[in-house]
């Protein structure tokens, strides 16, 4: 027991110095007039230095040891209770030491802190858990292959397959190659389209390793959507069993919906990873009463926080449950208030520098809100368009959400002509609901139906119902109704034709195979080679054709472009990520411009667009010597015709 109270003081003296240390640090980066808040954390530091070697010395007094004693019975010791009350104030200095601009104003000391107070809320909520029974080698090695063979449908060509790199894929890139040349390293703050800039931080790791290419910003979502398919069959492997989880995974592993945004290089696809592990970690730690799972769902819901903006849908799911568990398990819910009350502090832990951000800039927590939500502006010019009333409009949207998992085509980012499930799949997902309500406890259906409803809301309150990209984080919960819809189905024909049941369980794995290489030859054989005829002379492919050109030349190449009115030079940002070094100069007016004195360097590239060619002799004219090239699209049209010109010095 003494050890103990001498390790809990120790623990004061190394927290109150760390605070003291990292407080003294940024009162010299604020000026004067702000610097009272920083004062704050160095006198509560100094002041459990002092109560750490006082306790250290005389012990802790009676009353402290009583409310020590009353927290013990909730399997926390008296260290770990003062893990808890000391991981806030070290998460209260990450926003002092983050600031609020691009820019941290004590990277260190802000990275420090919050990875000091994740591991000191961590360490506060652990439980030793009970002897684990590892895998046997044989199903590591079985999971080992899963992983790579869904991280190989993911990665391979993926510079070529989607076939360009789309402006926000390019967008993304460029807030991500921020942090690679140090112009931005406060990942506690929002960037691009108003997300968080912590999520950029992952294919920054990648361009500073590979250079401003399309690999270096899809390899991140490959391994999103890979470690999403090795989630799902250990969450639908607890819940339906081992059978039910291998069908799960080699779906999802094959699904076309998610492999596509598995290769773009956008911060959706982590969403559903973040997704599985919450709700599969929250379920887990409710049934089997396991505090380390809720644990792991309170740090997977925080970092989720950090990324797409379907994760805030999260935080209701939590709302959600106590709600109804307060409603029709009263007696549970008492039992489990302390785990619940870890998760959200966790929770809060993980986000609070967020917070602290949203708090000053509420502004930018709404942003990617109302970019797409449907505003009362938004309703009314759909009433102006149509002539539809507005409720109408709106019951009209959350009908679409609602079919889009089964009959409605999906829109925007992916158009497949297809809902987001296929007809074969589409069927075992209905009969997976089905036998869900019918064969499982309320505690199973709950999570799985409110992670397809809130998907529905989302897809039905926002612009372009259904816009694919809403949809991302839907994909697991897809793969697990129609896993278990098939293995349970298979289920009960063994219970009727006993004498059958391996064959049954053969003509399962076939028909769980035969979906998997339907769905890889949708996507890999008729979308896409449907989107390269369709996309053939889009302003996107113009833009992958003449980067893809400009990677071959030199940096000093600046291009003269002919697009007006259709598209700039900059207006798709593929351009700017993919050959950051080659300046373009747009030309909007008959040649030659009244910026004519900015074009300086000796190598010179004019693309002209279809219904610019009128301007080719006239740039001819002033510069003889040069070689015109004509660049088809792959159906044979003319995409643009490209002048190139080396200028003597």
């Amino acid at each position: 027991m003494e050890s103990k109270k001498s390790l809990t003081s120790i623990l004061m003296f190394l927290v109150g110095g760390i605070l003291v240390v990292l407080g003294q640090n940024l009162i010299e980066a604020y000026p004067v007039e702000e610097r009272s808040k920083l004062l704050i954390l160095v006198a509560f530091g100094l002041i459990l230095i002092i109560f750490g070697v006082w306790t250290f010395d005389k012990g802790f007094p009676h009353w402290i040891g009583r409310i020590l004693s009353s927290i013990s019975k909730y399997s926390i010791s008296e260290w770990q209770a003062l893990c808890f009350l000391l991981s806030l104030p070290i998460v209260l200095i990450v926003p002092f030491a983050a600031g609020s601009g691009p820019k941290m104003v004590n990277p260190p000391a802000a990275l420090l802190a919050w990875i000091l107070a994740i591991c000191l809320v961590v360490a506060a909520s652990w439980v030793q858990p009970a002897p684990l029974h590892w895998p046997s080698w044989r199903q590591v090695a079985l999971i080992l292959v899963l992983t790579i063979s869904a991280f190989l449908l993911r990665i391979v060509l993926a510079d070529r397959i989607p076939i360009l790199l789309n402006g926000d894929e390019a967008s993304s890139g460029l807030a991500a190659a921020d942090f690679t040349t140090g112009a931005w390293n406060n990942i506690f703050s929002t960037s691009w389209y108003g997300f968080p800039s912590f999520f950029f931080t992952i294919p920054a790791g990648f361009i500073g390793l590979l250079g401003h290419t399309t690999y270096a910003l899809r390899i991140p979502s490959a391994i999103a959507g890979a470690l999403t398919v090795t989630a799902s069959f250990f969450v639908a492997r607890t819940m339906f069993g081992k059978r039910a989880a291998w069908f799960t995974a080699i779906f999802l592993a094959t699904f076309n919906f998610h492999i596509y945004f598995s290769r773009i290089g956008l911060n959706n696809i982590w969403d559903g990873l973040w997704y599985i592990v919450t709700i599969g970690a929250f379920w887990y730690g409710w049934e089997k009463d396991r505090r380390n799972a809720y644990v792991l769902a309170g740090l997977s819901l925080g970092i989720s926080q950090y990324f797409y903006p379907s994760s805030h849908t999260l935080l209701a799911f939590v709302i959600v449950w106590v709600i109804l568990a307060a409603i029709f398990d009263r007696p549970r819910l008492k039992h489990a208030w302390a785990n619940l009350i870890i998760l959200v502090f966790v929770t809060t832990i993980v986000t609070l520098p967020l917070i602290w951000h949203y708090f000053q800039f509420p502004a930018t927590f709404f942003e990617p809100l109302n970019r797409v939500g449907l505003s009362s502006a938004w309703l009314k010019q759909e009433v102006i368009n149509t002539g539809t009333p507005a409720w109408k409009i709106v019951l009209n949207q959350v009908v679409l959400a609602i079919g889009s998992f089964t009959y409605d085509h999906l829109q925007a980012w992916y158009t497949p002509g297809t809902p987001l499930l296929r007809p074969f799949s589409a069927a075992l997902f209905l009969i997976g609901i089905i036998l869900l309500f019918l064969r499982k406890q309320k505690w199973t259906v709950i999570p799985l139906i409110f992670w397809v409803l809130a998907f529905m809301v989302i897809g039905g309150l926002s612009e372009s119902t259904p816009a694919a990209q809403r949809y991302v984080a839907a994909a697991p919960v897809c793969a697990l109704l129609i896993g278990y819809g098939l293995s349970e189905s298979a289920g009960l024909l063994e219970k009727v034709f006993e004498k059958r049941k391996r064959l049954i369980n053969v003509i399962s794995i076939i028909l769980i195979m035969i979906l998997a290489v339907e769905e890889l030859n949708f996507y890999f054989r008729v979308y896409t080679p449907h989107s390269v005829i369709s996309l053939a002379r889009s302003n996107g492919v113009i833009a992958q054709t003449l980067a893809n050109y400009l990677e071959t030349k030199p940096k000093d190449t600046q291009v003269v472009f002919f697009g007006f009115p259709s598209m700039g030079y900059y207006s798709i940002p593929s351009i700017q990520f993919l050959v950051p070094d080659i300046t373009g100069f747009d030309v909007n007016e008959p040649w030659p411009p009244a910026d004519k004195p900015a074009i300086t360097s000796n190598h010179l590239i004019f693309v002209f667009l279809p219904n610019n060619d009128d301007q080719i002799p006239k740039v001819q004219a002033d510069y003889p010597i040069g070689q015109l090239t004509s660049v088809p699209a792959v159906d044979g049209e003319l995409l643009y015709k490209m002048y190139e010109v080396k200028v003597s010095p």
